[in-house]
């Protein structure tokens, strides 16, 4: 490509692929901590550090044999022997000293567990140039939403989230990530699942034993992978031998997120329960980072993309993965020197690290780590035209004075699903706060019926359960304050009958009209709740921008997010739907990876210019555009990105937090780089994206010479 320079003065006005076991070099050493920890329920005294020698990393100093690039042996073995002799230092300082992982490529370093009291000695060993406490990544934590694909599936061939984004028009010019692989940094990967090329049985997922290796991965699809914690890991855990990671070679997951993450970016659809993911023709390679429940480190996520960087870690960097996914993170995002380091190494070399930017809702600032190391493309969330996103199941009502109320049924988490539960129509019987038992007689009366209940004194599962043990065949609750109303939950259930909660005003008029006559509540209602205007618009669970540290553009672009439908883990081969930044990143990834099929000489960071640069601004339900710190770009265009003419870098300018007592002058240049086989003339011109923003400049007509 041919880069044209714009220099642009903005003016602010002031306001406020199957590897054999030790094939992968991770270099994880054998080490018993049970002998070190098992009588300790908790040991606060020790911890895991990041420890980084002076030596350049392999990733830093690269040759190409052949168009391949190889790592530098010279360095290598000067790389080994200064871990070797740290780690020797380590021995003699303290026997209570281990070492976790030894990194290579993308650090020159060394994850260890130690005594808190020896980390100011660790960082004065010679050779070490920095020392940092591991970081903590939870597991993630998904909005509540219906998990189940059931009643609305009948449209998926017609309108999913890989449709909704161009995705699929892609697929019909042959653009479907062949050739290309994709790093899923998760849970783990349901191998056995149909959208992954698996047995597709519930009995072929249970027949694995996640500690042993399998026969059915690798796969044609799951190509390879690794588990770098092992089933007890949790770096939170109670008992400190199960914070400890311990690598083993089968990848299954454990907790159905990283299946789905796999799915949505290349899995194989059936067009009933599940669609094709992204980039349906990649390769997955399956990262295992967490246990079977609990937290993760930083330092297991590096040493995953350490793998990402080389596979079998033979020093030919031909296998290196082209695209990682990390649906993971934690709010209020600053990238540690290590981990950052971790992210932006293999951008330079042609590794796209795509991540979620969390699910902390519309806060300030608090867009996670580790999408906001700028390397990373950072990932919000949106609803697609999915008919569950935007219809919805009506609850009537028929009253002596009006014989259809129509309202959206919000069900609880706690009672049988609607679309179970047949026919569910009777007169309301009113029940009051149902926190103590009811009589014989109010039990009688309740048989048949559905028992309208208030809201508080007592938990939701208390008054249902008494509903149901009455024999009414439904519950409708009355939200006791104003706004809208939720998603009933609680310990106990589920219940044999369904449940909804209405808004307060609602039930003060029902309440009225049941002084008139029956009032009849069809719960099992045909008729849809239609809201159009929800489509296109970023969810409310999406985390909210910029970057903490230097008010830098991030979360940088949206995809679809909400109630996605992919692989359910141990499902065989059926669906269920998740919602969360989780489920738009890999959107995200797979577009990544179609962009590479197509333009593959272009960087990570280039790629990224295409994809931002010809996304769709969001608008918010009252038509009003949404916040760059919520959405970004906008949200993703396959086909503009791949039929784009130009692109520039850098991708999004961000000023900062600039103090501004009247008016401030900044200048930022831009440039320009064609796409095209031809020249082609460019009006470059400024749009300010608010009333407290004040861009100056004039037009600017740009020549752009056709691209190499």
């Amino acid at each position: 490509a041919i880069a044209t320079t714009c220099t642009l003065t903005l003016g602010l006005t002031a306001c406020t692929k199957q590897q054999e076991p030790t094939a992968f070099r991770l270099i994880q050493p054998s080490v018993d901590w049970r002998a070190i920890f098992s009588t300790r329920p908790t040991e606060d005294s020790h911890a895991f550090f990041l420890v980084k020698l002076k030596s350049a990393p392999l990733f830093t100093a690269l040759s190409t044999q052949a168009g391949t690039p190889q790592t530098d042996a010279n360095l290598l073995k000067a790389v080994m022997a200064e871990q070797d002799s740290l780690i020797k230092a380590l021995g003699e300082l303290s026997s209570e000293i281990k070492v976790i992982y030894r990194y290579r490529m993308l650090n020159n370093g060394v994850a260890i567990g130690a005594p808190t009291a020896l980390a100011e000695k660790i960082g004065q060993l010679s050779g070490v140039s920095h020392l940092e406490s591991a970081g903590h990544f939870s597991r993630p934590e998904l909005p509540k939403t219906e998990t189940e694909v059931q009643a609305l599936t009948k449209t998926l061939a017609q309108r999913n989230s890989v449709k909704f984004i161009g995705a699929t028009e892609a697929h019909s010019q042959g653009i479907r990530g062949q050739g290309l692989k994709v790093g899923i940094i998760d849970s783990g990967i349901d191998y056995t699942h149909a959208m992954f090329g698996g047995e597709g049985t519930e009995a072929a997922f249970k027949a694995i034993d996640v500690d042993q290796p399998s026969k059915a991965f690798p796969n044609n699809k799951v190509v390879g992978g690794v588990d770098f914690v092992g089933s007890k890991y949790d770096s939170g855990a109670i008992e400190f031998v199960n914070r400890v990671p311990t690598m083993d070679v089968n990848p299954m997951d454990e907790g159905g997120h990283g299946t789905h993450v796999a799915g949505t970016v290349a899995g194989i659809g059936d067009g009933v329960d599940t669609y094709d993911g992204v980039a349906p023709d990649a390769a997955l390679h399956a990262l295992k980072v967490f246990g079977a429940d609990g937290s993760t480190n930083d330092t297991v996520v590096i040493a995953a993309l350490e793998y990402a960087a080389d596979p079998n870690g033979d020093g030919d960097l031909s296998d290196r993965l082209d695209v990682v996914n990390l649906s993971l993170g934690s709010g209020y995002g600053s990238a540690q020197v290590l981990y950052g380091e971790a992210v932006r190494k293999p951008a330079a070399r042609g590794v796209m690290v795509v991540a979620a930017a969390g699910n902390s809702g519309n806060v300030p600032y608090i867009v996670g780590s580790p999408g906001v190391t700028s390397e990373a493309f950072s990932v919000a969330a949106s609803t697609d035209d999915m008919d569950h996103n935007w219809k919805f199941r009506a609850v009537k009502f028929e009253t002596k004075s009006n014989p259809e109320i129509l309202v959206e049924a919000i069900e609880g988490a706690v009672t049988k699903p609607l679309a179970e539960s047949g026919t569910v129509k009777a007169a309301l019987v009113y029940g009051g706060l149902a926190d103590k038992d009811f009589s014989d007689e109010f039990k009688a009366s309740l048989v048949g019926k559905i028992a309208f209940l208030d809201r508080g004194a007592v938990a939701f599962t208390d008054k249902i359960k008494r509903a149901a043990d009455a024999g009414a065949i439904g519950v409708v609750m009355a939200n006791n304050q104003d706004g809208e109303p939720i998603v009933m939950g609680g310990d106990g259930g589920p219940f044999p009958i369904p449940g909804i909660m209405i808004t307060k005003q609602l039930a003060d008029q029902l309440k009225e009209e049941m002084k008139l006559g029956d009032v009849v509540a069809e719960l099992t209602s045909p008729l849809m709740i239609e809201k159009p205007e929800l489509i296109d618009t970023i969810t409310s669970f999406s985390s909210r921008g910029p970057r903490s540290v230097d008010g830098a553009l991030k979360p940088e672009i949206t995809a679809p997010g909400e109630k996605i439908v992919s692989a359910k883990i141990g499902g065989g081969k059926v669906g269920t739907r998740m919602s969360g930044t989780s489920m738009a990143s890999p959107h995200m990834a797979g577009v990544m990876t179609l962009l590479k099929q197509k333009y593959p000489n272009l960087s990570p960071l280039d790629l990224k210019a295409v994809a931002m640069g010809t996304a769709k601004t969001v608008v918010g339900t009252d038509g009003k555009r949404q916040s760059i710190s919520r959405q970004g770009a906008g949200r993703v265009q396959v086909m503009q990105a791949l039929n784009a003419h130009a692109f520039a870098l850098p991708s999004a300018i961000s000023l900062g937090e600039v103090a501004v007592e009247s008016v401030k002058t900044m200048g930022r240049k831009v440039d320009v780089k064609s796409l095209l086989a031809t020249d082609e003339d460019y009006l470059v011109e400024l749009r300010e994206a608010s009333p407290e923003l004040s861009i100056t400049g004039s037009p600017t007509k740009v020549n752009l010479k056709a691209g190499a």
